[in-house]
């Protein structure tokens, strides 16, 4: 496992940026040793940060995906953009076609949060669940 590298990307707040998005987390986690299970779950967790950044944020505004390790071996996704509107989980409702992407997120990472940057924005991160998630 390579831990030397951080992954940081900028975004425009458009659709176009969420495979790009995906595509720098799947390089990321590979690189750092990940198997496929974990691959695609930290795809999952950067594509619903992304997409809740791009719904989020001002027209002409700026997103910045960061991807590192965390103490050698958890990998953190933080996603900064410029809305100062702070994320939080809707209930569960079946009917619902949308406001799903928070609950997926908090079931497939250790623990996630966000953070008001000064001046305006968040960033929003996830530390990623890695048990059992390295390939030999």
């Amino acid at each position: 496992m390579d831990d030397s590298f951080i992954f940081t990307l900028a975004l425009k707040p458009e659709p176009e940026a969420l495979p790009i998005a995906r595509e720098t987390a799947e390089l990321a986690l590979k690189t750092w040793g990940l198997c496929e299970r974990r691959v695609y779950e930290g795809k999952l967790v950067v594509n619903e940060l992304v997409t809740n950044a791009v719904q989020n944020s001002p027209v002409g505004g700026e997103i910045t995906l960061r991807m590192f390790l965390c103490d050698h071996d958890v990998p953190v996704v933080e996603v900064w953009d410029d809305s100062d509107l702070l994320p939080a989980p809707q209930p569960d409702d079946l009917n619902a076609t949308s406001g799903r992407g928070l609950n997926l997120v908090d079931y497939f990472v250790r623990r996630w949060g966000s953070t008001p940057v000064a001046g305006g924005g968040k960033v929003v991160w996830a530390a990623l669940e890695v048990a059992g998630g390295f390939n030999p």
